[in-house]
């Protein structure tokens, strides 16, 4: 049989999704809460390996069993019942068995949330500036990056055989105390999603030129000389498409 789990959690618990040999991990938290369940170990297969403090609230995630001695309502309640606080399942179903949470995967959608000024009670879900945005030209940079790209320069090396991703949505929503940020893709690379708007805000705030994003799509290995990634509490995993 082949599971899926559709997952949320809040990331500033947590040292990311996948497994660490010290830290405790979104992954390693529920390949426990089964083990107790189904009294054998299980691998669980995540959609999007976030890093730590990156919350979640569509998450997918599967594993296969020879077969289940529970039912599928009563394996979500025990597991929801298991886990501590921070992951919750949302959703246990069927899937076919060539489903793979990640590579069966056609798009995934994030919205990157920033604070404009200091917030207290939801401070470990924003990025908080403390200086204002051009948000003119954070639109116009925006525009940019829609399309397929090479992406080596806005994200981190993992030793991935293309850096060629297309970002199909990439939206910019401005309230009177925030500013959310919306983008799907096919795929994303290691810490891309952060770049990107690191890079956003570096034009946003005149850090940066529009000019300068040319040099970094151009897909030729190049030093950043302006630039960061934006934290990681601001990031959310909002759905994965199949």
């Amino acid at each position: 049989m082949n599971i899926r789990l559709d997952i949320e959690y809040d990331g500033s618990l947590y040292a990311g999704w996948q497994i660490q040999k010290k830290d405790r991990s979104v992954q390693s938290s529920i390949e426990e809460a089964l083990f107790t369940i189904l009294k054998s170990r299980v691998k669980l297969i995540g959609a999007g390996r976030t890093d730590s403090g990156v919350h979640a609230r569509g998450q997918v995630a599967n594993f296969k069993v020879e077969s289940l001695a529970v039912g599928l309502p009563e394996l979500k309640r025990s597991l929801n019942g298991l886990l501590k606080e921070g992951i919750t399942v949302r959703k246990v179903s069927a899937a076919a068995e060539d489903f793979h949470a990640r590579y069966s995967a056609k798009s995934r959608n994030y919205v990157y949330s920033i604070s404009k000024g200091k917030r207290s009670v939801d401070r470990n879900q924003y990025f908080c500036l403390n200086y204002d945005l051009d948000m003119g030209l954070v639109r116009q940079a925006a525009c940019k990056l829609l399309g397929r790209h090479d992406f080596k320069n806005l994200s981190v090396a993992t030793g991935e055989k293309s850096t060629l991703c297309e970002i199909r949505q990439l939206d910019i929503e401005e309230r009177e105390r925030e500013v959310l940020i919306t983008i799907t893709a096919d795929r994303f690379l290691h810490k891309m999603v952060r770049m990107i708007v690191g890079l956003l805000v570096d034009i946003g705030r005149g850090k940066a030129e529009i000019g300068y994003l040319d040099d970094v799509l151009s897909g030729k290995k190049i030093k950043r000389k302006q630039g960061f990634a934006a934290p990681p509490q601001g990031l959310c995993l909002m759905a994965v498409e199949y």
